[in-house]
């Protein structure tokens, strides 16, 4: 398919939708960087040097660049000359990026459970299974994806923006294959919460909220709206939920 078949009117949709949404992914991400800034110097750079504390500012910052970046290739601000091979190019840079920095914040969600759990060698066992057969997953059925792609990937000169028309039933599975580990996630917080002593006067919702059941919920549900998108939506529009993928991935709570 080619983007002589797309009329006009489709293109003009497809580049409204995703130059908008880029635009509020990425206000978002600058006013959640504003909002935390404070917190981030306190608890993070004043850190003691450690795996988690690097992993956690270079995904973090690593996010706000790719955002950068992508909004200033998909609106051409520089003004360059873009061609299908361009496009090409960019949708697999944008992909591993993408895949890198969701398996960099699984392993930061993976060190905060387990910190939950006391660093029980059992559960960091279950958990670290649990992440790299997720991750193994996605990574493979994203190469099968983009390989897949690649002859659907158009550069459409009037809307001056990259266009994206072949639809492959393997993209859901690229969403579903993180949820296995975000399943697992929750019932390892919830099993804590349920497991752990407390008090007469502390009630299993507040132990659940410490323990930040809340994020990881969110997170389970940002990853069901991708994979649902992926299944319902138009294939000029697949590109959209990356667009919140790779920035929810930046929101983690320091382990």
């Amino acid at each position: 398919m080619s983007t002589e078949i797309l009329t006009t009117s489709s293109i003009s949709s497809i580049v409204n939708a995703t130059r908008y949404m880029n635009g509020i992914g990425l206000v978002m991400l600058i006013y959640d960087h504003l909002l935390t800034f404070d917190d981030e110097v306190r608890f993070v750079w004043r850190a003691k040097p450690s795996f988690a504390r690097r992993a956690f500012l270079i995904n973090r910052y690593l996010v706000l660049v790719i955002l950068l970046v992508w909004a200033s290739f998909m609106n051409n601000f520089s003004n360059n000359t873009i061609t299908d091979r361009t496009c090409r190019g960019f949708f697999v840079f944008s992909t591993l990026v993408g895949v890198i920095s969701i398996g960099i914040a699984n392993i930061l969600v993976l060190l905060r459970v387990v910190t939950l759990w006391d660093r029980d060698r059992r559960i960091a066992l279950l958990l670290s299974f649990g992440f790299f057969v997720s991750f193994c997953a996605t990574f493979s059925l994203m190469v099968i994806v983009t390989v897949k792609l690649m002859p659907g990937i158009f550069y459409a000169p009037n809307a001056q923006m990259c266009i994206l028309t072949e639809r492959i039933g393997e993209l859901s599975a690229v969403w579903a294959s993180p949820m296995v580990f975000e399943v697992l996630v929750l019932i390892f917080v919830c099993w804590n919460a349920f497991d752990r002593p407390r008090s007469v006067l502390t009630p299993l919702t507040r132990s659940l909220a410490r323990d930040g059941i809340g994020f990881f919920a969110a997170l389970t549900a940002f990853r069901t709206l991708n994979l649902v998108l992926s299944i319902v939506i138009h294939a000029e529009l697949v590109v959209l939920g990356v667009l919140y993928a790779i920035p929810n991935s930046s929101h983690l709570t320091y382990p």
